[in-house]
């Protein structure tokens, strides 16, 4: 109705449908599809690449020793279908299983008891990398060693309820809906409008997937650098009491996690 009004020039969201699209084309209204939460293919679309996310998960799993790969979520969202697509074309075909958040959790988990360990597993969120870790704890199973899980999101909030830091993909919407008002801008100025490249989702590495004690000391203090930086005074032996270690191991820990020193 807005669009029929002649009131709106353009539009930015996360369109269900083609039908929803169209019917804004109709009215000659611009639009910029974000997250790709369905197919859409008559307007421009932007978004992480789903498909390298996928491939990214399946490389950081493989890296810490995973020898099974497991894929914990729905498939209804289109971008979750691309992410899935990319994590399965980058492990071993006969290693690869799924888990589906509409069976019974721990019935499936019970099932794939003789795969070889550790277990890596990509979940779609992580909501559901808090589900599984509390239902794989729930049956002895060992997270961050016997069981190595991602998730996506970010969400501070879920690593509290699991109790243990979820390594996960830190999604860049504040970039996203930065370059959606730019490629909106230039077609309603008449602009040319190049190619949409898509930002990279980046990995923050926790303890659920990473086994070695010098990679989580490494990583939970580059995590806390990260979101530190502003501080002033850093300086290596405070961090190194922050995390409860010497300077020493901590200086180590940076050398086999990362090549360098703090």
């Amino acid at each position: 109705q807005l669009a029929e009004s002649g009131e709106l020039s353009g539009a930015i969201g996360t369109f269900v449908s083609q039908s929803w699209v169209a019917g804004l084309l109709q009215q000659d209204v611009a639009a910029v599809n974000l997250f790709q939460f369905s197919k859409i293919d008559s307007i421009p679309s932007l978004n992480v690449d789903n498909f390298q996310l996928g491939q990214q998960a399946a490389q950081h799993l493989q890296q810490q020793g995973a020898r099974s790969f497991l894929f914990y979520g729905s498939d209804r969202v289109y971008y979750t279908q691309i992410r899935q697509a990319g994590y399965r074309a980058s492990v071993p075909a006969e290693a690869y299983h799924e888990l589906q958040p509409t069976q019974d959790l721990a019935q499936q988990l019970q099932a794939l008891a003789q795969l070889p360990r550790p277990l890596g597993v990509l979940c779609s969120s992580d909501r559901l990398a808090r589900k599984l870790i509390e239902q794989a704890r729930a049956l002895g199973l060992n997270c961050g060693q016997e069981l190595l899980v991602l998730g996506i999101d970010n969400a501070a909030a879920e690593s509290i309820f699991a109790r243990i830091g979820i390594s996960s993909f830190k999604l860049p919407a504040r970039e996203i809906g930065y370059l959606a008002c730019q490629h909106l801008h230039r077609i309603l100025s008449g602009l040319p409008c190049p190619q949409l490249k898509m930002p990279q989702a980046e990995l923050i590495p926790r303890e659920s997937s990473l086994p070695s004690g010098a990679a989580r000391l490494a990583q939970r203090a580059a995590n806390w650098l990260q979101e530190n930086l502003s501080q002033p005074g850093l300086e290596v032996a405070g961090l190194a009491h922050r995390l409860g270690s010497s300077r020493r191991s901590l200086e180590l820990a940076f050398q086999v996690q990362f090549k360098t020193s703090p």
